[in-house]
């Protein structure tokens, strides 16, 4: 199941990607896309203890789809933080957040192939 909700999480993410034109759409998918990763996330640790997994003798594989899981949740952060400074039209840390997007990007997309090799 957790695989089938990280599979519509990239999928909402590609879409806001996409639609990011469309501001009104690409705030809704976004916000959307990290709710449901972070509720996925504590939804984890709550069923399957995956902090204590990941901290107890990892493989080398287990290891980086940790750091890559810890980049894309700081990553969040810092997209919404700047996303929503340029929300009201201030283009001042724009250039930020496109870069802090593409970190996302790779950081997720090697957590997400990473989690089907687990």
């Amino acid at each position: 199941m957790a695989q089938v909700i990280s599979s519509i999480v990239v999928v909402i993410l590609i879409a806001g990607f996409l639609l990011r034109a469309n501001r009104g759409i690409h705030i809704r998918l976004m916000a959307l896309a990290i709710a449901t990763d972070l509720s996925l996330v504590l939804a984890l640790e709550l069923n399957r203890s995956a902090i204590r997994k990941a901290t107890t003798n990892p493989s080398p594989l287990l290891m980086f789809h940790v750091a890559m899981s810890v980049i894309a949740l700081a990553s969040y952060a810092a997209m919404a933080a700047l996303g929503n400074a340029t929300r009201g039209g201030n283009t001042r840390w724009r250039g930020w957040h496109r870069k802090v997007a593409w970190v996302l990007g790779c950081s997720r997309a090697a957590n997400y192939v990473t989690s089907w090799m687990l």
